[in-house]
């Protein structure tokens, strides 16, 4: 949340996704602020090759903003990395998505973060008494507006997956893996860099269980735009029933003062219609294992970087189907 920003939030059903957008933007204020000519950076959820309800953004309200975006006049880039550990290559998923369609139908530009190691820029994270070199891409620095397009998901690592957990995917080196340990910093500073801001939470589906590839889908039905990921996030927390206070990778926004109060926050409607019980964290073996390696360097390391890590990961796909990584 910038300074002298009221944070506010727009949210309703998902009957028609444009008009719904529209709306929003005017309520929140980015009608005025996206101006004709404005680079603006679109940053979906494609954490998968292929568009999966409750994982990945639905096509059509990547589309809806798109569409208004033009309308302002904006010069639009959709941007997503390679899938972590190599898993996949991002233009598998934009190809599956109509994205290049979309390129040529809107004039806009879709680009891979993980494909120019030129422009990619860095932050260092000072922690286990060594530096962790994060890299980022040059265009969340350097865009005039950056919009992120999260799915509400429970997360088997981080317990939950918003606005924030969505800038993950703009860590454009695929062995990203390795910077687990230091993930709740990182993400943080990361959810700094862009000077303009705005969230559009895709609820079509919400995610539980044990996302964020894998889960219990079902359909939510709701969008929820906001100019603070901070308040966006809170808001969808409390619709999930978790405590955003207990989620780690917040600990510093809270720290800083940037989560508002919820009773400082311009809301269209109350949130408490849109509700759910559905969600809940359930880990396996082999999330209890993956976690081991998120938390602790050493472990990360062996998992992911030491000569046993190919043969480790054989053994684990023997038993467990292969998910796509982040």
């Amino acid at each position: 949340m910038e300074k002298n920003n009221t944070p506010k939030v727009y949210i309703d059903k998902i009957i028609d996704p444009p008009e719904l957008i529209s709306k929003a933007f005017e309520f929140i204020g980015a009608d005025k602020q996206i101006k004709a000519g404005d680079l603006t950076l679109l940053k979906p959820n494609l954490t998968y090759p292929k568009f999966k309800p409750g994982v990945t953004t639905t096509p059509q309200v990547l589309e809806a903003t798109i569409k208004l975006l033009k309308d302002f006049g904006a010069k639009i880039i959709v941007g997503e990395s390679d899938g972590g550990y190599n898993s996949y290559e991002v233009k598998d998923a934009y190809h599956d998505y109509g994205l290049y369609d979309l390129e040529k139908k809107y004039g806009i530009k879709v680009v891979n973060f993980s494909q120019d190691k030129s422009s990619w820029r860095y932050l260092t994270i000072h922690k286990y008494f060594k530096d962790f070199k994060v890299e980022y891409p040059a265009l969340l620095e350097d865009c005039d507006h950056f919009i992120t397009l999260p799915v509400p998901k429970v997360h088997a690592m981080t317990g939950i997956s918003l606005s924030y957990k969505n800038q993950w995917g703009c860590v454009p080196n695929t062995m990203r893996l390795r910077y687990h340990p230091v993930f709740n910093e990182a993400i943080f500073a990361i959810n700094q860099i862009p000077k303009s801001k705005f969230t559009i939470i895709d609820g079509t589906y919400g995610l539980t269980r044990s996302g964020p590839m894998v889960g219990d889908v079902f359909d939510w039905g709701f969008l929820l735009v906001s100019n603070s990921f901070e308040a966006a996030d809170l808001i969808v927390s409390k619709m999930m029933g978790m405590d955003l206070k207990k989620i780690k990778h917040y600990k510093k926004a809270y720290k800083k003062g940037l989560i508002p109060k919820i009773e400082k926050i311009n809301i269209n409607q109350s949130y408490e219609t849109f509700k759910s019980d559905k969600f809940y964290l359930k880990r396996d073996v082999w999330n209890y294992l993956a976690l081991s390696a998120w938390i602790h360097p050493w472990i990360n390391h062996f998992f992911y970087e030491s000569f046993a890590a190919d043969l480790l990961h054989k053994i684990m796909y023997t038993f467990r189907k292969k998910p796509i990584s982040d």
